[in-house]
This record gives structure tokens, C-alpha cells and sequence, in this order.
């Protein structure tokens, strides 16, 4: 007998011991006319169970259908909640039931193994929250499904059940996993999922408590007349809580970057104080406003998202953060003096190919006995390429070309960038200085760059690599050959050089962004690497000795959760005025700010956000402070929030 032989749907579960279904389920695996049915249809059989999941496991390169997979995974999850016996008897099924649920998350495509998540746990919580169920312990192994051991687990598991359950059937649900745990051990992720339903009742009761006539947030001057609005600024909650930002589907991306842009304190109290009158700056404005001061626990990013209306960044398609981030700048770049008035968001967006601003040499060499020539690459430096243009392997595609060929054409260059306050923030300039190994000629090319993306280099097994080693790395001498030569004055050709890289300008916050990815040559796909590494909270940038400022501090870390470079999930840990926060889309919870050591191997941390340690943060301005038009985007938002809740709770039997 084989996997393919066993009917799920007939496993002794009759429509009278299912309550959601009102007849019996025919999506069973039948082939070859080989069921195993019981002579008693409402009785389990449980070595009906078990024969399915030990022929399916010996299979490990089959998977059912996926129209019949989700109904016979809900069949096991019906069939375990009304399976009695102790840990011990029932272990090793248990033990079966996991590893098939584990093979199943970890090899089905994203949109299938969404949907078999969620209908699972849907499942799970339609059992556990009806009073007459009974539901058995054994039932909590299906949780493998999402991992509790996740640094985001007590408060993430329970997401799913955003906007559908009522206090009632969460109350009962909470019953029965507090029986469970004093009965039942063989779960670990329990406790966690009590904390998450625990979350997710106090946030639930806290808003219908909000639209109560007893509620003291009612009688908040933020959504009540405008003489009070001072008043408003000085509460304490509505400058500290934390606030997360709802997904819209597969804005995470997004989502991550505007937490940590929030968390560059001088970044957003600029944007808010002095941008909210320019075109795109206008919507940031609101955004983080509404981000600190919003009533609610999570702010609908969904008109934000909509007036960018870019073609290159569809918010119904999972991006990378990195690349979002740095159109997003350019965004901001090519509007930054374009006032907001009569702005039309339904177009999309001009984006302006600027030629990069280089200051003035710093210094002309790393030694100050050496005498360099510089080539100043200020015409080809364009905006676009974070780093500017480099060949270094350790920075670049293998194979590109260092050197880039100035073509002949009628069309005049683009022009210089103006003044930019993006690039006052988070721009640098790196020197990058070139021996050639033949005539010993000594040149130098000037780059602005707006983040620095670091390789990992080769290393033995169980290397750790470290923050500061790869920057280390990304600014030492190497050698440059084959495809990567460059072009030597001198020689008047391609030479191999040698090339050393240093930076001249330091940033006043940095941006790292670490390549955990690497190219497969012969499947022709990029492979997620997950080296053992150490966050360093602190790191120094390898500067010109007239360049004195290059210490850094972290402030924010954006996350990518999975293990493929074609799916996963972004989420941002940052620093704010009272200690480190863990923002997962609209959920945001307390963290420690060693967490970010302590991740699991697939949740690896890719954009690092650093402040050069003498830059002074300042607080965020107080309500009462911003300007009026921000000031009364947030008090409509307020308004229409309580309006909302208050509605709810009319609606409430």
C-alpha cells in the first residue's frame, strides 16, 4: 500500500464530528479503489492516521495534489483533536505528523503553502474556540507550522487573526490552551501562542473599551477642537507608543524601510518639519506623523503607496528592500524642490537622472607622504548607483567593467544634482585609488555613494565573520584582473591593477547593505548565504587621515526572514526613545538590542543603518509643533479611527 492508496476523507470522521463541514469531506486521496474505512463512521481510527503518515513520509519526493492537499491536512487536524492518550502513546505519531507538516512548509511554493497555513490555523482556531469541542492536546503539533522559536513568535503567531474574532471566542480559546499547558508538554510553542492570543484580546478589548462612553481617550482634545490641540501634544501617548503599519499583501518591503527612514531621527523630523509643502516629501510628512501620533495601534499605508504609482515597484509584488530603498531617494531627489500644490499623484512619477554633486578633495592620498593624482569622475558619477562606479568583485557583478567608455552623442549630459537633502543625510564619497603592475602608475576615482553593499568573502568552515571584518574587506587592497582590469593613463590600455579603497567623506548616517547571496553559476539562480556573522553595534569606516569622523553606531536593522532569494518576509528592528522595538508589519513589540545576534540562521539581517557618533539626535517634535496641515491630517485620522471603533461597538449584540 502506498500514500496514494489511503482515503483521508474516510478516516472515521463523519459529518457529525465536524462541525464546519455539512457533509463529509471527498477530497480523500483515492486511487486503485484501496480505502481503509472503520465499521464505526463516528469513531476514529487512529491507525488510519498513522498508516497515512508513515507511507507518505516514506515518500519523500511525493506530495498530493494540490486541490486535495489543505482538505486532507484539515482532516488529520480534526482527527487529532479528538485523539485521547498521553504524550508517550501518542509520540510517535506526533513525531510524524511534524515532520510531514515541516516537509510541506519547506518545499511548496509561496501562494500554496500561504494558503495551507492559514486555512490550517483557521482550523485550529474554529476548534479551540468552540465551548463544545473538547478539543484534545494533541492537536497543538500542528503550530509546527509557523515556528515559535522566532525572535517575533509571542506576538507574531497570532496575525492572522487580524479583524475576525470577538473577545468571546477568544476568551474560550485562551481556556483551552491555558488546560492544555498544565496537562501537556510535547508542545513548546504553547506558551507562545497564549501570549500571542493574549495580545491579540487586549488590543481587541482595548479598542471596544476606546468606543465605550467610560473611555477616557474619547475626551482627547487630537480629534476635538482646535483651541485644545496644545493639549493634545502633551500627552505622553501619543509621543512614545509604538506604531506598526498594516501589509497591503507584499508591502513588507516597504514597510521595513519606512520604520527604519522613521527611526533616522534627523531624517523624519526634517520630512515632517520642513517637507510637508513638496511633492511625494508631503506624503512622507503625513505617514510619519501618523506614525507618532496616531490613536490607533497600526496606520493603513494604503494612500501612501498609491500616490508613488510606480511602474517599476508594483505593491502587489514582493520587491527587495534595498532596491525599493533606493528608488525611493531618487523619488525624493527628483522632487525635492517641486512644490506639493496642485501636484498630480494619479501620473506616475518623473524620475531625474542627476549627475552626482562631488565636494571638493578632502585629501588627495590615504598617506600623507604620497603625492596621487586624482581623476575626478564627477561627469560619470551618476544618481542611480549607490556606490558609484567600481570594480572591485567584492563589490560589483563578477565580469563588470571598471572603466566605463564615454560614447560620442548630440544629447547634452544630464545635469548636476542640486542641493539634496537625501544625500546630506545618508551620502559619502569613497577614493578609490589604482596602482597599474606595469609602469607602477599611481590614480585615483572619486565615487558618491549612498549605502555600502558588502561581500562576503571566501572563508574556511565555521568562520564568523563580522561587520567590521567585511568593511574591513570591502576596503582592501585587492587585485584586479581579466574583465575587471583597468584602464591605465599611463599605459594608454587595460592593465591589471591594484586597488585599494578608502573613504574621503563620511556619511552622517551609513547604510550597509550585506550581499547574503550568491550567484550559482550552473543552476544560473541566487542562493541565500547564511554565514554565522556578528552585527557589530559599533563600527569604524576606513577614512583619508584628514577625515577624523568614522565612528558608527547601529540604530535600525531591516531583516529578511526565509530561506530564498525569491520569497520571505522583511521586518525592522530599531532604536527609538525608550529602548529597542521589533516592528513586523503592524506588529510591533519590545525587543532587546542583542536580539539581532540571536536570529535564526534564515532570518539573516540585511540593510544596517548606522549614526556617525557625533551627530546629536534631537527628539521628535511634540504634536503642537509640526505644522498646521500636518497637525490636521493626524487629527481626521484620529477622528475617523474612533469614529470607526465607535460604530463597532454599536454593532455589538
Amino acid at each position: 500500500m502506498t500514500a496514494e492508496d489511503v482515503d483521508l476523507s474516510k478516516m472515521g470522521i463523519s459529518s457529525q464530528s465536524d462541525p464546519d463541514s455539512s457533509q463529509p469531506s471527498t477530497s480523500g486521496m483515492v486511487v486503485k479503489n484501496r480505502e481503509v474505512v472503520d465499521d464505526t463512521p463516528n469513531q476514529l481510527d487512529l491507525n488510519t492516521v498513522a498508516n497515512y503518515i508513515r507511507l507518505i513520509n516514506e515518500q519523500p519526493n511525493y506530495i498530493p495534489p494540490a486541490n486535495e492537499l489543505i482538505d486532507n491536512c484539515l482532516n488529520i487536524v480534526t482527527c487529532l483533536s479528538q485523539t485521547a492518550g498521553t504524550e508517550d502513546e501518542l509520540w510517535g505519531l506526533l513525531t510524524a505528523v511534524e515532520d510531514y507538516l515541516v516537509r510541506l512548509i519547506t518545499s511548496l511554493n509561496c501562494p500554496l503553502r500561504n494558503d495551507l497555513i492559514n486555512a490550517i490555523l483557521d482550523k485550529f482556531f474554529t476548534i479551540i474556540s468552540d465551548p463544545t469541542s473538547n478539543a484534545r492536546p494533541a492537536m497543538s503539533v500542528i503550530l509546527i507550522v509557523l515556528d515559535g522559536s522566532e525572535t517575533e513568535a509571542p506576538f507574531g503567531t497570532a496575525r492572522w487573526l487580524e479583524g475576525g474574532p470577538s473577545p468571546a471566542s477568544l476568551g474560550t480559546a485562551l481556556a483551552c490552551l491555558y488546560r492544555w499547558i498544565s496537562e501537556w508538554n510535547a508542545s513548546p510553542a504553547l506558551s507562545d501562542w497564549v501570549l500571542g492570543y493574549m495580545k491579540k484580546l487586549e488590543i481587541t478589548c482595548l479598542e471596544q473599551h476606546m468606543a465605550s462612553r467610560s473611555s477616557q481617550f474619547l475626551r482627547l482634545p487630537a480629534w476635538g477642537s482646535q483651541s485644545n490641540m496644545a493639549a493634545a501634544a502633551g500627552n505622553d501617548m501619543t509621543v512614545v507608543r509604538k506604531i506598526g503599519l498594516l501589509n497591503r499583501g507584499t508591502t513588507c518591503y516597504v514597510n521595513s524601510a519606512m520604520q527604519a527612514l522613521l527611526a533616522t531621527r534627523e531624517f523624519s523630523n526634517f520630512v515632517v518639519m520642513h517637507m510637508h509643502d513638496r511633492a511625494y516629501w508631503a506624503k512622507l510628512a503625513e505617514l510619519f506623523a501618523k506614525l507618532k501620533y496616531s490613536v490607533s495601534t497600526k496606520v493603513d499605508p494604503d494612500d501612501f503607496y498609491v500616490t508613488m504609482n510606480s511602474p517599476k515597484f508594483n505593491i502587489d509584488i514582493q520587491h527587495d528592500t534595498s532596491e525599493f530603498l533606493g528608488y525611493f531617494f531618487e523619488l525624493l531627489l527628483s522632487y525635492e524642490h517641486k512644490m506639493d500644490c496642485g501636484h498630480d499623484y494619479s501620473k506616475p512619477p518623473v524620475i531625474i537622472t542627476y549627475r552626482r554633486r562631488l565636494p571638493p578633495p578632502l585629501t588627495l592620498s590615504p598617506n600623507p607622504t604620497e603625492e596621487e593624482p586624482v581623476e575626478n569622475n564627477q561627469d560619470e558619477a551618476v544618481a542611480g548607483s549607490s556606490t558609484g562606479a567600481t570594480a572591485s568583485r567584492k563589490r560589483t557583478r563578477k565580469g563588470s567593467s571598471n572603466n566605463r567608455k564615454r560614447q560620442r552623442t548630440t544629447e547634452p549630459p544630464p545635469p548636476e544634482a542640486p542641493e539634496s537633502f537625501v544625500d546630506h543625510i545618508f551620502g559619502g564619497v569613497i577614493l578609490s585609488h589604482m596602482r597599474c603592475l606595469v609602469c607602477n602608475e599611481l590614480s585615483s576615482t572619486r565615487d558618491v555613494f549612498r549605502d555600502l553593499t558588502l561581500a562576503f568573502p571566501e572563508a574556511k568552515k565555521d568562520h564568523i565573520h563580522t561587520v567590521q571584518s567585511l568593511v574591513d574587506y570591502y576596503c582592501s587592497t585587492e587585485l584586479l584582473t581579466a574583465d575587471n582590469r583597468y584602464k591605465c593613463p599611463a599605459c594608454g590600455c587595460k592593465r591589471d591593477v591594484e586597488r585599494r579603497a578608502v573613504i574621503e567623506y563620511t556619511p552622517r548616517y551609513l547604510i550597509i547593505v550585506l550581499k547574503n547571496f550568491k550567484f550559482d553559476a550552473k543552476k544560473l539562480t541566487q542562493n541565500k548565504l547564511m554565514s554565522p556573522t556578528i552585527y557589530n553595534h559599533s563600527v569604524t569606516l576606513p577614512t583619508v587621515p584628514a577625515q577624523t569622523q568614522n565612528g558608527y553606531t547601529m540604530y535600525a536593522a531591516i531583516v529578511h526572514e526565509g530561506s530564498s532569494m525569491s520569497s520571505g518576509h522583511y521586518y525592522t528592528l530599531a532604536k527609538t526613545e525608550d529602548g529597542w522595538y521589533l516592528f513586523n508589519d503592524d506588529t510591533v513589540t519590545k525587543c532587546n538590542e542583542d536580539d539581532i545576534q540571536f536570529l535564526r540562521p534564515c532570518n539573516t539581517p540585511y540593510m544596517l543603518f548606522y549614526r556617525r557618533d557625533d551627530v546629536v539626535e534631537v527628539p521628535f517634535p511634540s504634536l503642537n509643533e509640526v505644522p498646521p496641515n500636518i497637525r490636521e491630517l493626524v487629527k481626521v485620522h484620529n477622528k475617523l479611527y474612533i469614529e470607526t471603533v465607535q460604530k463597532l461597538q454599536l454593532t455589538r449584540p
